[in-house]
């Protein structure tokens, strides 16, 4: 019933403060329509592993996903380190943005710097 929809509320909440930056997550509870945050100047940081598809059929899977790991959470410290965004990683790729300050708090940093 009600309770039920309630503690799905407060799951979705919680997952959307989790996923998105600040500016982000306030408007998409609020429910607006298009969140658009303009800039002047952007980079966008995109790596991709060479190769990775023909060594990953070289390995377990768990040591795969050990190595991904390790590499990915090493990638976080340096993004942290100079404050850059990261959006997500996507399979063996790492996405990130340096640049506006509305992304690079540190509760932001620390909420993503994991996945």
């Amino acid at each position: 019933g009600k309770q039920a929809v309630e503690q799905q509320k407060q799951s979705f909440h919680r997952l959307v403060v989790a996923m998105y930056p600040k500016f982000a997550s306030d408007g998409l509870l609020a429910e607006q329509a298009q969140i658009v945050m303009e800039v002047e100047e952007a980079t966008i940081f995109f790596s991709d592993i060479c190769n990775f598809t023909a060594r990953s059929n070289t390995v377990t899977a768990s040591a795969l996903v050990e190595w991904l790991g390790y590499t990915f959470g090493v990638m976080d410290v340096v993004a942290r380190y100079y404050k850059v965004y990261k959006v997500k990683t996507i399979g063996d790729a790492y996405f990130a943005i340096p640049g506006p300050s509305c992304l690079i708090e540190d509760d932001n940093l620390d909420a993503h710097g994991g996945s």
